[in-house]
């Protein structure tokens, strides 16, 4: 039996998405190199599972903080699968931001059954500014990998209201996924507050929160490192827009560009439009955009979660305006139009060839690609220089924040007893001195 037309123009958009994630993240997933200021950091993580898999191990060494605090541990154990960690967490981080721009092209496509209006949403995320910032400057990569439960737990939330077969797959990437204020807005806007809506909001929510109760609620339950008036880098609007050149480890960390100047003019359509108006998944969404600004405005205050700057809300802001303006577009009979269309994809290759510089400018001159760098440099000591400690417990120890090099030597070297201690850099060799 043949594939029908519907399924061959969605199998066409998905290689056609991935064919350009792979285009524009080519270098850094290929690189062999833990990129980011803090790669090495959660890949010392890894190494140190790989080699103590069974122990009850407390990842308290990075910055100080708890494994649990911060991040969800799916990251770490699905890169402790591959062999070579670090094209594990490349790939993985490839993986995410490729699968977020399916994810919104089949999310748009289910709402509006326009293959155009959703292969365009779904460019238009690769288009955003910010994410090679995260993954190729700073190296977070289990906030990168968490980039695409956004679209798909929305996605598998739609689908499990007409098949009960999908509520599986959607309570599973909920798991991985903080989307608390979404699901129930996606019921309170779509459905009116009425006994029924707020019966779905429990089943939606209570069965995904308790599989996912051991890491979200101790990471929910910490008051905020950037408490009071120091809530991190907070965007300005002409930010948002791709002006500006405000530089923090790398380019780009509050920009989204194209996709921002896409969200306006499907605000103003939907402004406009009566007939928008009476769509509710669209004021779902608009909704949900203008949540995550107030948060990236630091609505907030203190009560912001642990150890997240107010700017990290700016990757599921990226994929909302996406998602809205792809559904906003698909309710024009856009195939008709075939100059609009024309201008369209036009201003896609623009925004996909800036964004395709500026990872490249990341690349280059804000990631730790090359053979000086922190790794580069203990890899070559311990190769050549016969480095005066083993992967094993001895007398020597080392320790996270106190020093540079301490995550690289954690990478490297995680059969060594991990305390506060100092690293002394004499003559060229290194002594490690016990507090």
């Amino acid at each position: 039996m043949g594939f029908s037309r519907e399924s061959k123009n969605m199998v066409f958009g998905i290689i056609l998405l991935a064919a350009l994630a792979l285009t524009l993240y080519s270098e850094p997933v290929f690189s062999g190199k833990p990129l980011g200021l803090d790669a090495l950091g959660h890949l010392s993580k890894v190494s140190y599972l790989k080699h103590f898999p069974t122990a009850n191990w407390d990842m308290a060494w990075y910055a100080g903080a708890p494994f649990l605090d911060f991040y969800s541990p799916l990251f770490y154990y699905l890169v402790f699968l591959f062999p070579n960690v670090i094209f594990g967490a490349n790939l993985m981080a490839w993986f995410s931001i490729a699968l977020t721009s399916i994810g919104i092209f089949l999310l748009v496509y289910h709402y509006n059954r326009n293959f155009l209006a959703a292969s365009i949403s779904g460019i238009l995320f690769l288009t955003v500014l910010n994410t090679s910032y995260y993954y190729v400057s700073v190296g977070n990569h289990p906030f990168v990998l968490a980039f695409w439960t956004i679209p798909f737990t929305l996605l598998f939330l739609e689908k499990s209201l007409k098949n009960k077969l999908f509520f599986l797959p959607y309570s599973i990437v909920f798991l991985a996924s903080i989307l608390v204020p979404l699901i129930a807005l996606r019921f309170f806007i779509g459905e009116g507050i009425s006994s029924s809506s707020f019966k779905k909001v429990l089943i939606f929510l209570i069965p995904p929160l308790f599989l996912s109760s051991f890491w979200l609620f101790p990471f929910l339950t910490h008051s905020s490192s950037y408490a009071g008036d120091d809530l991190g880098y907070i965007p300005a609007p002409e930010h948002l827009l791709g002006f500006g050149d405000y530089t923090i480890w790398g380019k780009a960390s509050g920009e989204i560009g194209l996709a921002f100047f896409a969200f306006l003019a499907a605000f103003l359509a939907f402004l406009w439009s009566t007939n928008l108006k009476k769509n509710k998944m669209l004021i779902y969404f608009l909704a949900s955009s203008f949540l995550f600004i107030a948060l990236m405005w630091g609505i907030l205050g203190k009560y912001n979660p642990t150890g997240i700057g107010v700017v990290r809300y700016i990757v599921p802001l990226s994929i909302l305006i996406c998602i809205f303006a792809g559904i906003t577009l698909g309710s024009f009979n856009i195939e008709r139009k075939k100059f609009f269309v024309l201008v369209i994809f036009l201003l896609l290759l623009l925004g996909i060839w800036v964004n395709y510089n500026l990872i490249r400018e990341n690349y280059e001159h804000y990631s730790y690609n090359k053979k000086d760098n922190r790794y580069g440099f203990i890899q070559t000591f311990i190769e050549e220089e016969s480095a005066p400690f083993s992967n094993n417990f001895t007398n020597y120890r080392f320790g996270t924040s106190k020093y540079v090099f301490s995550e690289t030597l954690n990478f490297f070297y995680p059969g060594q007893s991990q305390t506060l201690s100092r690293i002394l850099a004499l003559n060229g060799r290194f002594y490690l001195a016990l507090r």
